[in-house]
């Protein structure tokens, strides 16, 4: 391991277009020809200096690439469209006296997103790829089933010009204050442009991608392309990932393509942003354990680049499993059982609102803007574990089904997904869906959740709740899990223009609720060492 390096900035890159890219390049003392890690990033080369580091540290040629029209490159920024300039990029590197040949791509978020499209290009030189918390656009990177979160204001405004707004950025009152406005008049999402003094391409990027999602084509690989992406890849994501979507399904996408892939899975107790470290108020914070878990994740990308660009082994685990998860409650890493496709439905009971009969259609009033259920971004989408009691779930803003107390404990490994008839009247409306484990002392978590929005129907349709969230937790005897549906009304998403007067929810054949579950017993989930 090398213990310095060496660096130079300011290193232009041509692209066939003739535009210069900026990069810095970490060189490690004392050694000739090494492996190259490259990332191309949106957030000025400082943002990543502090990973690149760490691997020039260990060895690793880093460079770091400003994306098109971003920091000191030159050009446009083309929000996700970064293949063909990361392709160039690989080949550059795969030129240079101080490569070895192989080059391997790093980074999280934006910089996870971007190599799945470089890889789509397959430049000669490329070895391996391990995207952390990636978003797709289309899915959760900009919207999700046709909601839209006003954060996207937020970070458009992040990454406006050629320099990065931290300070304005992590403003939580300004940002918070300027959505509730844009919710109560009742603004159309292209009012979000200039709210801060001027245009934002960046956003109207965004905008144009949630109202026509074949403006993302060419930002996710298609089939042919996922089916050529032939070296090993490494997912690391987390439950509290706001991303978590995302990130699987290019997974998904990429071994439906590809069956014979080389790609591992890793999914933690993250959440999305610093260093990924467990949500806050998980136990794991309070157990002496964060100290490994902090760990892990750097450990896992190490071992991997180290096995890929250098030829040294694969750390343990992954040498016999390609899909490791946290388990939250028991504190300790799990294998999916052989029986990974076997799924419990579990019957939920009626739901709390009053029911005459099981012919009856139950309409869903507005939840409160100020003290609904549904009003937080992370709630919905996904990302910080909320915890608090179910007396504060009000009965005349949501519909909750609850199942029997649990006879045994069990270990909730995977997807959870339920259908029912929806009848809306009036105009779009947006409907949320969590999965809630509530304990015997009355106190609630949500383990997975799910949204969409929906458009006037002519009568009740099935409606398919089929995208929640990948969840692993250790379920205790005596619990109740709890599905919890109501509407959503949320500063925290664009409201829709006509909203329904109505959403019924029908329940003609009978009142209970059946949900498909991934629910096992805790003996048939084997726990491993993953350090």
């Amino acid at each position: 391991m090398s213990s310095s390096f060496s660096l130079q900035m300011g290193q232009s890159i041509q692209m066939p277009d003739g535009m210069n890219l900026n990069a810095d390049i970490l060189l490690p003392h004392g050694m000739e020809a090494v492996p190259v890690l490259l990332t191309l990033t949106p957030y000025t080369t400082d943002y990543a200096y502090p990973m690149a580091s760490r691997y020039a540290r260990e060895g690793f040629a880093v460079i770091i690439v400003d994306v098109r029209g971003r920091g000191r490159s030159e050009g446009f920024f083309d929000l996700y469209n970064d293949g063909d300039d990361g392709a160039t990029c690989v080949d550059w590197v795969a030129a240079q006296p101080w490569c070895n040949g192989n080059v391997g791509l790093f980074g999280g978020s934006y910089a996870g997103l971007n190599q799945w499209t470089i890889a789509a290009r397959q430049p000669a030189a490329l070895a391996a790829l391990a995207p952390v918390c990636a978003p797709m656009p289309g899915l959760d990177a900009d919207g999700f089933n046709g909601l839209f979160p006003l954060y996207n204001a937020r970070w458009s405004n992040f990454v406006r010009g050629r320099s990065l707004a931290p300070k304005l950025f992590a403003d939580d009152r300004f940002w918070s204050l300027l959505e509730r406005e844009h919710f109560a008049k009742e603004g159309r999402v292209e009012h979000l442009l200039g709210v801060i003094g001027s245009d934002d391409p960046v956003l109207s990027q965004i905008i144009r991608g949630w109202e026509e999602p074949d403006n993302w084509i060419t930002a996710v690989p298609s089939e042919d392309e996922f089916a050529r992406i032939q070296q090993p890849v490494l997912t690391l994501t987390g439950t509290a990932d706001n991303a978590q979507r995302g990130a699987l399904e290019y997974r998904r996408r990429h071994l439906c393509a590809r069956p014979d892939a080389q790609h591992w899975c890793i999914v933690g107790p993250w959440n999305h942003t610093g260093d990924r470290h467990p949500a806050p108020g998980s136990e794991a914070l309070e157990t002496g354990a964060r100290a490994s878990l902090d760990t892990t994740e750097w450990q896992c990308l190490l071992g991997f680049y180290k096995w890929a660009l250098c030829g040294e082994p694969l750390p343990p685990a992954m040498q016999e499993h390609q899909t490791i998860s946290y388990i939250a409650g028991t504190e300790a890493w799990a294998v999916p059982p052989d029986t990974a496709a076997r799924r419990e439905q579990l019957q939920m009971d009626s739901p709390c609102q009053h029911i005459q009969n099981p012919q009856e259609q139950i309409a869903l009033p507005t939840t409160n803007p100020e003290s609904g259920f549904a009003r937080s971004l992370f709630d919905v989408l996904g990302g910080e574990k909320a915890e608090w009691s179910m007396d504060e779930i009000q009965a005349d803003t949501a519909l909750i089904w609850s199942s029997e107390p649990l006879v045994d404990a069990k270990t909730l490994l995977g997807t959870p997904s339920f259908s029912i008839d929806l009848e809306v009247v009036g105009g779009d409306v947006d409907v949320f869906a969590l999965l809630v484990e509530v304990t015997t002392a009355g106190r609630a978590t949500i383990l997975s959740s799910d949204a969409r929005r929906l458009a006037p129907s002519a009568g009740f349709e099935t409606i398919q709740f089929d995208t929640f969230r990948f969840a692993a937790r250790r379920i205790e005897a005596e619990t109740r899990l709890s599905l919890v549906i109501g509407r959503i009304a949320s500063p925290s998403f664009q409201r829709p223009l006509h909203e329904a007067s109505s959403l019924r929810i029908e329940l003609a054949h009978e009142p209970a609720l059946r949900i498909d579950l991934p629910l096992y017993d805790p003996h048939e989930v084997k726990y491993v060492e993953i350090n």
